[in-house]
């Protein structure tokens, strides 16, 4: 608008272009300090993207440093699995021919022990022979004399006999 448009126009419809100046002049002034605030931001973005990167930089020292740890620590629970392998190998081994030496040593022990029963079996079957052959002589009846009579039993059984 030009002057002389200005000019021309009453007084309500200049408060009324003063007051939508003034609007649009406290909606831009606002608009600049949000643009500004963003501004700021940036910088400070930047800023600490700087302190970040340098950040980065230290801590992927510190995660070489981690991740070579963890990586001797993963070698060396290897190894000891690979030694206890080893161990319980060396162990199913050892079982093995112990249970072998076990099982060879029960069958001599066997033999020996079936040995000795056949040899006590055949003595005690000696024996009862001899026993046997004992008791029979012994329970033999002795010839008794047809004419002489019985002697009169002695004791309680004797007094039973002559009671009869």
């Amino acid at each position: 608008m030009t002057n002389k448009d200005a000019k021309k126009l009453k007084r309500v419809e200049l408060l009324e272009l003063l007051i939508e100046q003034t609007e649009e002049n406290e909606r831009l002034a606002a608009q600049n300090a949000q643009l500004e605030q963003k501004l700021a931001q940036r910088v400070i973005d930047l800023e600490q993207a700087g302190s970040i990167a340098e950040a980065a930089v230290k801590l992927s020292g510190v995660f070489t440093q981690a991740q070579d740890a963890a990586d001797r620590y993963l070698e060396s629970i290897a190894a000891r699995q690979q030694q206890a392998e080893q161990l319980l190998a060396q162990a199913k081994e050892q079982s093995q021919l112990l249970l072998q030496q076990t099982s060879e040593e029960c069958a001599q022990r066997l033999k020996r022990a079936q040995a000795e029963c056949e040899e006590m079996e055949r003595q005690t079957r000696v024996e009862c022979d001899r026993l046997l052959a004992q008791a029979r002589q012994q329970t033999q009846p002795e010839p008794v004399p047809v004419a002489e009579e019985p002697a009169a039993p002695q004791g309680m059984l004797g007094r039973l006999r002559n009671r009869r």
